[in-house]
């Protein structure tokens, strides 16, 4: 039983035995496992891969950085990188494998620095900016394409620049080409080579400096349009930036942008701007003066018809009128006439007329074909209280002048009339102040204007008479206030006369039935109405009124009071007969 035992054991292993030799055998006939790290040797100095083991025919070998991009050449920019090992399938090994040792090559992280900029950029200018760059630890012989330093840009790069390394990258220059769209400011960058990453660098683009255009702040009208000050780059003029005619204008010149531009001095804000095109000076000549027939009056027709001008620019129209007058009304020829001219036609607000222009002329006025005459107006609808001229038609010789009559003679019309207004609430505290002296203490009922006027012909203006030649009466109504309603009174009316600061007492007449006060004047200005009252005496009361206060009456009192007592003592003295005597007798 023993012995089954032991011949089935043996049996048993020799079957196990056979089995792995058959295995053994497969195994030869079909090709090793993928190789391992163990079947190659990694120098990690130069980096490079060899392998152990002779069968094995040809492998590859690539670098990954820590972004995962796989180097097939010996990487040399900065930074960790995994070696991996790659083989084909062949007889000997049944498959390809990668083979990633724990194998990590390292490239010198070295130091990279960067010196301050060398030159400027300005917006919209040419010019260019250079930085030296240290490098320190860094092979950059086995540089090129993508592994190359480069510059990375931490803010917003500028648009337009160009950025280039020289000198075996030991230089960067930034650039930029007129009128580059780059904007005003401060862009920071570093150079980055691998892994290696320098210190935040700053690249100033300064804002470009306009000059403040030259500001005309006047300037004559030329018919162009014209502009207080240039256009230019980098600023614009808005508001009245341009006109052509005669006025007064504002404009404000601001930079077009205030990042980009900077003014001269230093400034960015807008600049306010007044300015004015002025009229332009034209000469006028060559106006007359029409003749007349005498009328009385200097007023004169000027003829402007064949007025020439200079001075006016081409394309502009410009005529002309003007008044004038004689110096005097007379009759006569070569007479001077004092001229004022005024521009007028479609462009006359741009111009104005030069005082070297004609400011006189000559005419004539000619004798009239009849004589003329002098009418009297009556106005006392018009005038306070009814006033007027007594005898007005009658009175015209007393006012007018010998110079008048000699132009009536010539043809001259004349218009005389009376002009009386109440002036109370306007006359002075000066007049007031005179009257009041002048009056000695009479009420003052109204302060009045009293003038006498003429007009010749076709003048539009009154002349005021302010003496005639002979007295006048002039008379007016008595106003219902000032009327005497007291029968124990007697009223007196007088006229205070004001003229050339000269004060005279008028006498003045009043006639109850009508209420007309009268006076007589041959001067004419400011007057004031003023009357007194009188105490009315009974006339039967006069015979036995005796004033004891006047020292006369005292003393003729007196006088009959001593006759009359010596009258009575004389009387009972001289007079009177002796009595008989009588004695007493006791007896009744």
């Amino acid at each position: 039983m023993k012995r089954l035992i032991r011949f089935f054991l043996n049996f048993i292993s020799m079957i196990v035995f056979t089995l792995f030799m058959l295995i053994g055998a497969s195994a030869d006939a079909y090709g090793k496992p993928s190789p391992g790290p163990g079947d190659f040797d990694f120098d990690p100095v130069t980096g490079s891969v060899s392998c152990r083991d002779e069968n094995i025919g040809e492998f590859s070998v690539v670098y990954v950085d820590a972004e995962g991009v796989r180097n097939q050449e010996l990487p040399s920019a900065p930074g960790r990188y995994t070696v991996k090992v790659s083989t084909e399938e062949n007889d000997y090994y049944k498959a390809c494998s990668e083979v990633t040792g724990p194998w990590f090559y390292y490239v010198d992280m070295g130091s990279v620095s960067i010196g301050s900029g060398n030159g400027k950029l300005i917006y919209g200018t040419a010019g260019t900016v250079r930085y030296n760059v240290n490098w320190s630890g860094v092979n950059l012989a086995v540089t090129n394409g993508d592994s190359a330093p480069a510059v990375r840009w931490i803010s917003a790069e500028p648009e337009g620049v160009n950025v280039s390394f020289s000198n075996r990258y030991s230089t960067i220059s930034i650039s930029a080409q007129k009128n580059c769209p780059a904007s005003a400011g401060t862009y920071l960058f570093n150079v980055i080579y691998g892994s290696l990453i320098s210190d935040e660098i700053s690249l100033v683009i300064e804002p470009r400096s306009v000059k403040m255009p030259a500001i005309t702040e006047t300037m004559p009208y030329n018919g162009k349009v014209q502009r207080p000050a240039a256009t230019g780059e980098g600023y614009m003029i808005s508001g009245t930036g341009s006109a052509e005619a005669v006025g007064c204008y504002n404009a404000v010149i601001e930079l077009s942008d205030i990042n980009n531009y900077v003014w001269s001095d230093g400034s960015t804000g807008p600049v306010n701007v007044n300015w004015e095109i002025t009229r332009r000076p034209v000469i006028i000549s060559n106006v007359k003066v029409f003749d007349k027939v005498c009328d009385g009056s200097c007023t004169c027709e000027i003829n402007c018809s064949e007025a020439k001008f200079k001075g006016v620019l081409k394309g502009d129209e410009l005529n002309c009128s003007a008044v004038g007058c004689f110096d005097n009304p007379r009759v006569g020829s070569g007479k001077k006439v004092e001229i004022v001219l005024t521009l007028e036609g479609p462009d006359k607000d741009n111009y104005y007329i030069d005082p070297s222009s004609q400011t006189s002329a000559c005419g004539t006025i000619v004798r009239g074909t009849d004589e003329g005459r002098a009418e009297y107006i009556t106005e006392p609808d018009h005038n306070y209280r009814n006033g007027d001229i007594a005898g007005g038609s009658e009175s015209i010789e007393k006012i007018l002048s010998a110079e008048d009559m000699k132009l009536i003679k010539n043809g001259a019309n004349i218009q005389v009339w009376l002009s009386i207004s109440d002036i109370s609430s306007s006359i002075s505290e000066k007049e007031i102040a005179k009257v009041k002296t002048a009056s000695e203490g009479a009420n003052v009922g109204a302060y009045l204007d009293i003038n006498i006027y003429t007009k010749y012909g076709t003048d539009t203006e009154a002349v005021k008479v302010s003496e005639t030649k002979e007295e006048v009466t002039i008379e007016f109504k008595v106003p219902q206030n000032l009327k005497n309603k007291n029968s124990s009174v007697y009223r007196t009316y007088q006229l205070v006369r004001i003229h050339d600061g000269e004060v005279e007492i008028l006498d003045a007449e009043y006639n109850s039935s009508d209420d007309m006060l009268c006076f007589r004047t041959d001067k004419f200005s400011t007057y004031a109405l003023i009357y007194k009252d009188v105490r009315v005496k009974d006339a039967r009361r006069d015979f036995f009124e005796f004033d004891t206060q006047n020292r006369s009456n005292r003393l003729l009192f007196a006088m009959i009071a001593i006759v009359l007592g010596g009258a009575v003592a004389a009387d009972y003295y001289l007079v009177r007969k002796p009595g008989k005597k009588s004695s007493y007798s006791g007896r009744h």
